[in-house]
């Protein structure tokens, strides 16, 4: 009979009791899920998204060594495919340098003339002639030599047809010191001159062909700068 009577004290506990029991194990169950959440949470790596950012590259300056090796590589390196081409039996494909053609000469203006055949610093030109004797150039320079003004002279040479071999300078002083001379006429053999430098001006006459000074001939003199000879010189 006594149990009975507990039993039946228990189940009749007031309803507001009962709702605070409820209210506690309710307040347990949650609090008891957010520690699982945090400690989870806790334990577990901190993993990021986003990607990292890319360092750009830095180029490095080079020693004066370095700099050296590579620039004598790139220049051995012409010469090591070379050497792998001819090892391997490869053909060169060679291009042929064009070689100049010989200069062409400009074909000397016969008779008397101003344009002399080339300048020299020794001889100071009065004059010049130029006509073709057996086959070659003779060639006829006037003047005097600057080192020594008062005395006139002849200077002479021949040339090949091509003017590619001059024969050697031969020189005749005037017979007096009269200065310059210069070419009025020539009628082969015989060439006159007239001195530049003398007041009044004196005549000489010279054999182009036994190179020899001669008395000069009696007559009116002829027109200066002016050619006797329209063709080649007949072979005295």
């Amino acid at each position: 009979m006594r149990t009975t009577r507990r039993t039946g004290s228990l189940s009749g506990l007031p309803a507001r009791v009962t709702l605070l029991l409820i209210a506690c194990l309710t307040l347990y169950g949650c609090g008891s899920g957010n520690l699982s959440g945090q400690l989870s949470q806790v334990s577990s790596p901190v993993t990021s998204t986003q990607t990292p950012a890319t360092t750009p590259a830095t180029t490095r300056t080079l020693s004066p060594p370095e700099f050296d090796a590579t620039k004598i590589a790139s220049i051995d390196a012409p010469h090591h495919e070379w050497e792998t081409r001819v090892a391997s039996g490869t053909p060169f494909v060679v291009t042929p340098i064009p070689m100049p053609s010989e200069p062409v000469l400009a074909t000397p203006e016969l008779g008397i003339t101003g344009n002399c055949a080339y300048g020299n610093h020794q001889f100071a030109f009065g004059g010049c002639w130029a006509g073709i004797v057996d086959g070659e150039y003779l060639f006829v320079e006037t003047g005097a030599f600057k080192d020594d003004a008062t005395q006139g002279a002849i200077r002479m040479y021949t040339s090949t047809m091509d003017l590619l071999i001059p024969g050697p300078d031969q020189v005749y002083y005037t017979p007096s010191r009269m200065g310059r001379v210069h070419p009025v006429q020539v009628v082969w053999p015989i060439m006159s001159l007239i001195t530049l430098d003398h007041d009044p001006p004196v005549t000489f006459a010279f054999n182009l062909s036994t190179r020899q000074w001669v008395t000069p001939s009696p007559g009116p003199s002829p027109s200066p700068m002016q050619s006797p000879l329209s063709s080649p010189l007949p072979s005295p």
